[in-house]
């Protein structure tokens, strides 16, 4: 499953070439903007305490509670994308989160995505946001598990940080749901330990299991005007989330240029569907895909639409049958103002699975 999003992203950056004439030599839009550099302050480790209000009617929010963890935050992509995964224990049970931050040059905003391992919220959280340099301050809103939510985030100085959240309580009316106060740590610092076990995971979430491991990609792509290309690549994918969800790292080339690419992807219990999120070094957009297991062809099927990086709307669907438990074939068409371009993209696990 973890190869849908890489799939998409490694097309959606090839489709740069549409606008080119077929003459001239391949050129990619510079993908990186002034904003990006506001995200390197937050990269570093970072020890948080979270107080969260009480909130009748939101399941697991019913009661005030609080909790420490640690949280590291890398710069990824070549600085286009920030990436914030958080080790906590809350209510006695482990807790693991992932964030993402980068800016969307074409809509002027920022944007989020968080995925955690909280059986609460099992979807993708989104939200867009502005930066006040002045006041060093992160203003977001947008849509989480629990419905609609605003944060703001406060940089007092290089070594705390202090973000406010709000969310709507049972009478419709906006409440202060939850702070956490950032203090910078000289280093990565353990979980604290917790007696109590993660809750169990969904079939649905076991299935995503066989991918992790390394894998190499062999990856084909057709575009109008454009002579086929193959490129080879690299791919680590780790289960995240208390095993919710899966990280993906993915290293080669694309356009004989280095490239560098990372995905997210798990299930939404709540709205049974399979979500994958892509990020990498040539795009500054996120891709969201949506989709379905096929248990008789043993075969994903996913779709969805996003920006490619020339500021154009692109819709995509891909499929990627299971050959056996080393190998897989992923297939995909993507479309741009009636333009539409295939890839391939064959797998073999580095190391059989025992």
């Amino acid at each position: 499953m973890k190869h849908l999003p890489i799939a998409s992203a490694l097309l959606i950056s090839a489709t740069a070439l549409f606008a080119q004439e077929k003459a001239a030599a391949p050129q990619m839009p510079d993908p990186k903007h002034k904003e990006h550099e506001v995200l390197a302050p937050l990269a570093g480790d970072w020890t948080f305490t979270m107080k969260m209000a009480a909130m009748p009617g939101v399941p697991g929010m019913e009661k005030p509670s609080e909790g420490k963890g640690n949280e590291h935050a890398e710069l990824v992509c070549n600085g286009l994308w920030l990436k914030s995964s958080i080790q906590s224990v809350w209510q006695g049970a482990p807790f693991e989160g992932i964030w993402l931050a980068g800016y969307d040059p074409f809509e002027k905003k920022y944007s989020s995505y968080w995925v955690s391992s909280d059986a609460n919220e099992c979807g993708l959280s989104t939200m867009t946001g502005s930066y006040d340099a002045a006041k060093k301050t992160w203003t977001w809103s947008g849509e989480s598990a629990h419905g609609p939510m605003r944060s703001v985030f406060v940089l007092e100085s290089n070594d705390r940080t202090v973000e406010t959240c709000y969310a709507k309580g049972a009478d419709g009316k906006e409440m202060q749901c939850m702070e956490i106060v950032r203090t910078r740590s000289k280093g990565p610092m353990a979980a604290e330990a917790s007696a109590a076990k993660a809750p169990p995971l969904a079939k649905e979430h076991e299935l995503l299991q066989r991918d992790v491991g390394t894998w190499d990609a062999t990856v084909k792509c057709a575009m109008p005007g454009q002579p086929e290309s193959t490129e080879q690549g690299t791919e680590t994918v780790v289960a995240t989330c208390c095993g919710r969800w899966l990280w993906t790292n993915f290293q080669g080339r694309m356009m004989g240029q280095p490239f560098e690419g990372h995905g997210i992807l798990g299930y939404d219990l709540t709205a049974k569907k399979y979500i994958a999120i892509w990020i990498d070094s040539m795009s500054p957009t996120a891709a969201v895909t949506k989709g379905t297991f096929n248990e008789a062809t043993k075969a994903y099927s996913l779709a969805g639409e996003c920006i490619c990086p020339e500021g154009k709307p692109m819709k995509m669907s891909e499929t990627v049958t299971w050959k056996g438990d080393d190998t897989k074939v992923a297939q995909m068409q993507f479309t741009v103002e009636g333009q539409t371009s295939t890839m391939q993209i064959d797998y073999k696990r580095k190391a059989p699975k025992r």
